[in-house]
């Protein structure tokens, strides 16, 4: 990342140039840390305000039409003699403006008027439009840069000494103001990229935090609708056909939309069936599963992990079923004994559990990076983080869901309280979103479970060191890289690589 160049305030706003504000307006964007204060403060006296309006008035009769400062910055050499004239005459001051002691907050308001009606009504009208932006309902903040553009050209063609990036960063500050939730996330996106690189982000990533920001309140406020939303428009990942559709059950995922209640019903021990409380979907008197005898048949058994083997050997099974199961009792797929040998298969179909994680693909042009790196555990059921700030889409758990594993505590009982989304850097630089995964505070890191994935409908390959997350099409959208020191697999995340270089093109 380049260092981001100080930017140099135009002639017809001394004011920012002097001594009055150290360090407030050195950083062209927002650097996520509250602004510095005077070192020297004012000295909040107490002043008549008659007399406050009375010099008011006297110093708008004062300056005349040729003392004021042109658009073009012509006369600013007799604009300054006019300038200090007037501080002296009312303030006893001349160099009221490049000082930092003696100031009272009668001087204060009677310097601000002096400025305001000594300058241009053409350059007050120019900061009034730029500062009017707003960003509107739905828009993003490529949209609102693109809407800047003509006005950010117009007022650098008066005022050459500003960059436009400087003057682009300042008004993206400006218009998410008025939305404090967006201020919010964007201030502590902002705040991390400087603890990090340990100076002011750049335009590119201002855009980023303000997109993925917004994204993100978004997702919420489709959480919180009562009534069905639809997803944005992703390319789903599946691999059932319509009867193993109907057999899940709960199929209004594989449609593209998503109905909060459903996901509330699983959160509060409600069958998502039958809607009555008391049981849940394997125990419902509707589920003709839950009453059925295993299967013999081992051409019909369907394994809930994923089992790899070399790429050079094709599927194949053996009479290998479960054993130790009774007559009447579900087969246990979380937890199947085999006989040896055991399943061998490149790509494995979910098993009959209802899955509870979605991965989805989507163009995402500009995306902040939510998470570090996260491990693929092939023994976890479940995908699990302890970063709450990298989730979108959260859901508190109305009922913490106790957690003994991948826990940074000792001594007490850690407990899953929410549910959210990730999003990751796929093959072909698209953004995918892991849905279903738990958030802990005690997680000592992230966990990405591949058999999860397989149960959204994904599939699993080796190409020798990584696995690859395919889709439906067998199109790789997710790599896993072996660290062979650690013996772990550690996945991708999504990094904003472009921010990093300078600002994007548009």
């Amino acid at each position: 990342m380049t260092d981001t160049p100080t930017p140099t305030f135009p002639p017809a706003f001394p004011m920012l140039r002097g001594g009055r504000s150290k360090g407030t307006l050195s950083d062209p964007f927002l650097t996520g840390t509250k602004k510095t204060e005077d070192t020297d403060a004012i000295i909040d006296e107490e002043y008549d305000p008659h007399r406050l309006r009375t010099a008011i008035a006297q110093v708008i009769n004062a300056i005349t039409a040729d003392m004021k400062l042109k658009v073009d910055g012509s006369n600013f050499s007799d604009w300054e003699d006019d300038m200090a004239m007037l501080l002296d005459d009312f303030l006893d001051n001349p160099e009221y403006l490049t000082t930092t002691t003696g100031r009272t907050t009668y001087g204060e308001k009677l310097c601000c008027s002096i400025l305001t009606h000594s300058v241009s009504d053409t350059i007050l009208l120019s900061w009034t439009n730029l500062l009017a932006l707003r960003m509107e309902d739905g828009e993003s903040a490529t949209a609102l840069v693109d809407r800047m553009w003509s006005k950010v050209r117009d007022f650098k063609n008066r005022h050459s000494s500003f960059k436009e990036d400087h003057l682009l960063g300042v008004l993206l500050q400006n218009a998410t103001c008025c939305r404090p939730t967006i201020n919010d996330l964007v201030m502590n996106k902002l705040e991390s990229i400087v603890s990090t690189y340990g100076q002011p982000p750049n335009l590119g990533q201002v855009i980023a935090a303000i997109e993925s920001s917004t994204q993100q309140v978004l997702s919420q406020k489709e959480m919180s609708t009562p009534d069905k939303t639809s997803l944005p428009t992703f390319q789903k990942l599946s691999t059932a056909d319509d009867g193993d559709a109907e057999e899940m059950g709960n199929n209004e995922f594989l449609e593209g939309s998503f109905d909060p209640e459903a996901l509330r019903a699983i959160v509060r021990g409600t069958c998502h069936l039958c809607k009555q409380q008391g049981h849940f979907a394997r125990n419902c008197p509707k589920n003709k599963r839950a009453t059925q005898e295993p299967n013999q048949n081992t051409n019909l058994f369907r394994a809930y992990y994923p089992i790899l083997a070399p790429s050079s050997m094709q599927p194949q099974a053996t009479n290998t079923a479960p054993v130790q199961q009774l007559p009447s009792a579900r087969p246990d797929l979380y937890r199947p004994r085999y006989k040896s040998p055991e399943v061998q298969a490149r790509f494995i179909k979910r098993g009959a559990e209802e899955p509870d994680v979605r991965v989805l693909t989507t163009d995402v042009g500009h995306a902040e990076n939510f998470v570090g790196k996260a491990v693929c555990d092939s023994g976890a059921s479940h995908s699990l983080t302890g970063d709450r700030s990298a989730l979108c889409r959260y859901q508190k758990l109305t009922k913490p869901i106790p957690l003994s594993v991948a826990t940074k505590c000792t001594g007490r009982r850690s407990y899953v309280e929410g549910i959210g989304s990730l999003i990751f850097k796929g093959e072909g630089d698209k953004a995918v979103i892991v849905n279903g995964v738990f958030f802990s505070p005690d997680a000592s890191c992230t966990l990405i479970s591949p058999s999860a994935l397989i149960q959204a409908g994904g599939k699993l390959s080796s190409d020798g060191n990584d696995i690859l997350i395919c889709n439906s099409d067998n199109i790789p959208v997710l790599r896993a890289s072996l660290c062979s020191s650690m013996l772990k697999w550690n996945m991708t995340p999504y990094l904003f690589e472009t921010a990093r270089e300078g600002r994007p093109s548009y």
